[in-house]
């Protein structure tokens, strides 16, 4: 399969804006230009991919590497201005913490069983990214502390719902888009085999 496509480009763009982000200042316009730019290249890669017939595996861990890289920065740049201007409570940082401890717990149960870096585009873990990326446009606003526990909810339910689909899995399955989704497939699965 070619990995020249135009999905995998636009995924290399997010890649490029990533860097380009450590260079600008953060909540500036160009910044949020910029940040804006690489939401829309992940919102857009993936149904790109899709309509191209060009999806595979990839396209899905490229994928994985630059949101690793996006978030990454974004979280080095915009965490500074969260702490020193007291933006979030004690309580957050812990839960924030956790989740993190946890879904690098995840990762790296799910390399050892599967002997390959886990990229489960779930829905929840879509739905995680979409809050992580909002969070730089409310982050001065007064719903931050609001949006930031409605944001760990979801993290922590997409994780619990991650950690459940590996220990059900028996091999990889990396085109799981839900744990109800995976269940509904093994019935499927059981009642054709009968």
């Amino acid at each position: 399969m070619k990995k020249l496509t135009p999905a995998n480009c636009l995924t290399g763009l997010r890649l490029l804006g990533a860097v380009v982000l450590i260079f600008l200042a953060p909540l500036s316009v160009p910044f949020y230009v910029v940040y804006s730019l690489c939401g829309l290249s992940d919102a857009l890669d993936g149904p790109v991919a899709r309509t191209t017939g060009t999806a595979g595996d990839f396209g899905a861990r490229l994928d994985s590497a630059a949101d690793m890289l996006f978030y990454t920065v974004m979280v080095l740049r915009l965490i500074p201005i969260v702490w020193r201007e007291k933006i979030l409570q004690d309580w957050c940082w812990w839960w924030a913490v956790g989740i993190l401890v946890f879904r690098i717990g995840i990762y790296l149960f799910a390399l050892v069983k599967f002997g390959r870096f886990p990229t489960l585009h779930t829905m929840l873990n879509k739905i995680s990214g979409f809050l992580i990326f909002g969070s730089a446009y409310i982050i001065r606003t007064p719903i931050a502390v609001a949006y930031f526990a409605v944001f760990c909810a979801v993290a922590t339910l997409a994780g619990i719902e991650e950690l459940t689909i590996h220990l059900y899995n028996r091999k990889y399955g990396g085109e799981c888009i839900s744990l109800w989704w995976l269940l509904r497939a093994t019935y499927q699965n059981r009642k054709d085999n009968k």
